[in-house]
């Protein structure tokens, strides 16, 4: 379906740029005609310039006067798509409701981008490979193999691998630390510890466990470094899903390659953010709990807080619409900068054309003056 995308602030101030437009031609148009009434020349030319002029005046006052009439029908314009947006919003709103009640989602969101037609809320088989994938590198393997087998992307498919790898490499960091429980770490039932006294103290230490994943200053054993990282290369293939996506979005649209790269960098910081925010909560939350139970935990938080976004906004996750606001309010921005600099580049070329033309006339009334006058003849 055609799709299209419509400004009514720009609408708006086009219609005062074309009105201010029309009164300055108006204005100049009666300077025209004063200037053929008040003509004082004698000779045979006199009528036929008086004529010309006046002829002129008039096809500028018809001129601004078509001038506003567009300027009118733009305003208009504008208010009946206002309208028209207003209610098909308010009906859309209504069916995204009934839609996800019976199961079957949004049709497509209030900013004009198709999105999925499923429950905001379906539980996925990723879904649950990610939490197969909390109980270590052995669930690691079992979740590898089920996005393979339900046609995952190669994205999510390889962010599970490099995840066990990483989950595999943390093993041999335990093993090599001598600890006596190492096996648990590969089944994932190692007990969660964090440090504090309180939930926020023990928030504060478990994010800095979680930044300490990505501390490859921090790594000396090649274990350490290929666990660090395996996280890094996960962040990595993050940032190639919400590309592709992006990609695919804008695919054949002129001026959007910034748009597309700013709305993955956001996208992406956004989910890591989220995801480490998440992880960080329920290891806080969740102190002496088996290491699979957290990592549960974290995902569905993260599932859940994107499904009700999803179901707000018609299809759209969290980092989705943190990159449609930030780039809304930048491109607005730039658009701003660009016409206050047309603008004020316009009224100094008018200033200056009319500073000149001002001096060219007092010159050329002082000249024809002292021509005439005997004392200078």
């Amino acid at each position: 379906m055609a799709e299209f995308d419509i400004t009514i602030s720009q609408i708006r101030q086009a219609a005062n740029l074309q009105e201010q437009a029309a009164r300055r031609i108006a204005s100049q148009s009666e300077r025209i005609a004063s200037v053929a009434r008040g003509l004082s020349i004698e000779g045979a030319s006199r009528f036929t310039l008086k004529a010309t002029l006046r002829t002129l005046a008039e096809e500028n006052t018809e001129n601004a006067n078509k001038i506003i009439l567009a300027s009118q029908a733009l305003t208009k314009s504008a208010g009946l798509y206002q309208q028209a947006e207003s209610k098909i919003t308010g009906r859309q709103w209504n069916s995204m409701i009934d839609a996800v009640n019976a199961g079957k989602g949004a049709v497509k969101n209030t900013a004009g981008k198709s999105k999925s037609k499923e429950n905001p809320f379906k539980w996925k088989w990723k879904d649950t490979a990610k939490i197969i994938g909390g109980f270590g590198p052995a669930g690691g393997i079992i979740a590898a193999g089920m996005n393979i087998a339900t046609g995952e992307s190669w994205t999510t498919t390889m962010k599970t691998i490099v995840s066990t790898i990483g989950g595999g490499a943390g093993v041999v960091v335990e093993i090599n630390k001598c600890n006596v429980n190492w096996w648990k770490h590969v089944i994932g039932i190692n007990t969660n510890t964090v440090e504090g006294s309180n939930f926020f103290s023990r928030l504060a230490s478990s994010w800095g466990k979680e930044v300490s994943k990505l501390d490859m200053t921090g790594a000396k054993t090649t274990a350490e470094k290929i666990k660090v990282g395996a996280k890094w290369a996960g962040h990595v293939l993050t940032v190639a899903s919400n590309g592709i996506e992006n990609y695919n979005e804008f695919k054949g649209q002129k001026g959007k390659v910034g748009r597309a790269i700013g709305e993955t960098v956001i996208e992406s910081a956004v989910d890591i953010g989220l995801g480490m925010a998440a992880s960080a909560a329920a290891g806080a939350l969740l102190v002496g709990a088996p290491a699979f139970v957290v990592a549960g935990v974290g995902v569905a938080a993260v599932w859940a807080a994107n499904g009700v976004c999803k179901w707000a906004t018609g299809g759209r996750d969290i980092g989705e619409v943190t990159a449609d606001l930030v780039m809304d309010f930048g491109e607005k921005g730039v658009s701003a900068a660009k016409s206050a600099y047309s603008s004020a580049k316009k009224s100094v070329g008018k200033a200056y054309q009319k500073t000149k033309q001002g001096v060219r006339t007092t010159w050329n009334k002082m000249t024809s003056w002292t021509r005439r006058n005997p004392l200078f003849a």
